[in-house]
């Protein structure tokens, strides 16, 4: 059982060679790392990217865009709070398509069929 907190890798291999007095700490590459290891982590922990370009010509700025974006799992998006109407709206959206398909007829919401027939 380890008496460090889970501070990540590279801060618990500092502390570590910190405690037995070593004074470099040498990079650890972890050669296993795939696209998909990547993209689990960014899903699960999210990714915020703040961006502001500036397009100028002979020292005039032309065009100005600030861009601010977040990419992470819904499961991740709903445990902060963020966009949690929106996957309300859209789960129930889903659901009333699927009842229509089901029926075979497409209503007007509160509208229902009164007599079917066939042939």
């Amino acid at each position: 059982m380890s008496v460090l907190p889970d501070l990540g890798p590279l801060i618990a291999l500092w502390l570590l060679a910190k405690l037995k007095g070593e004074r470099k700490m040498e990079p650890v590459r972890d050669t296993n790392g795939t696209l998909v290891d990547l993209l689990d982590r960014i899903l699960d922990k999210g990714l915020v990217i703040y961006a502001d370009v500036i397009v100028s010509v002979a020292g005039v700025p032309l065009i100005g865009v600030n861009l601010r974006a977040a990419l992470a799992g819904m499961e991740t998006m709903l445990k902060y709070g963020v966009m949690v109407d929106w996957d309300e709206k859209s789960r129930a959206w889903e659901r009333d398509n699927r009842m229509e398909k089901k029926s075979g007829v497409s209503l007007i919401r509160g509208r229902e069929v009164l007599i079917s027939r066939r042939g």
